[in-house]
């Protein structure tokens, strides 16, 4: 995919100016997504969502949570989609290109 190749490595070649930055690049490097998915990276987990905030500023990126669903009335989780996951029952996330 043309846009994520080179917003990807428009984020490398920024990396080696900031130390959030450069632990940015490690994470989005350990967490890529495979050859062919519209991610970036994948399964980050929610720990590091404050480091991504020079993401946003620098780079046209988007951030989708994932996490568990919510249970029905039987305690059984159904499923509603995998955009429906709300930041705070968040365990992970995964960056997109705009």
């Amino acid at each position: 995919m043309k846009m994520k190749d080179s917003t990807f490595r428009a984020f490398l070649a920024a990396a080696h100016r900031s130390k959030d930055l450069a632990e940015i690049a490690d994470l989005l490097s350990a967490h890529a997504s495979p050859e062919g998915e519209a991610s970036i990276a994948k399964g980050i987990p929610m720990q590091h969502r404050a480091l991504f905030r020079h993401l946003y500023r620098a780079f046209p990126v988007k951030i989708y949570y994932r996490g568990p669903r919510r249970k029905n009335s039987r305690g059984v989780c159904s499923y509603q989609g995998q955009l429906n996951c709300l930041k705070e029952h968040a365990t992970s996330f995964a960056v997109y290109a705009r």
